[in-house]
């Protein structure tokens, strides 16, 4: 697989009102741990969108390279694996 993507949520610090979720949008390693997802592409690693609006850490497999990280929507995921693809 070309790609791992690290799926986290919010933890109790959101529902205190500590931290509000652009905080884990940022840091989402700081999130509760939900799922790692692999694969090929961005249209594999989507699958049927079940963790939309999920944070996420996106790696490149091969280097281990972090290509990105944020909100899991149909749009950042995708265009930065399209960067990354450009660039070598």
């Amino acid at each position: 697989m070309k790609y791992l993507m690290i799926i986290t949520a919010e933890d109790e610090r959101y529902m205190r009102g500590e931290v509000q979720l652009d905080f884990f949008s940022s840091h989402p390693w700081e999130g509760l741990f939900v799922d790692v997802v692999k694969g090929n592409t961005f249209e594999e690693l989507y699958g049927d969108g079940n963790y939309e609006g999920l944070f996420y850490q996106l790696y490149e497999t091969d280097t281990g390279h972090r290509i990105g990280c944020g909100i899991f929507d149909p749009d950042a995921p995708k265009e930065e694996i399209r960067e990354w693809e450009t660039k070598v």
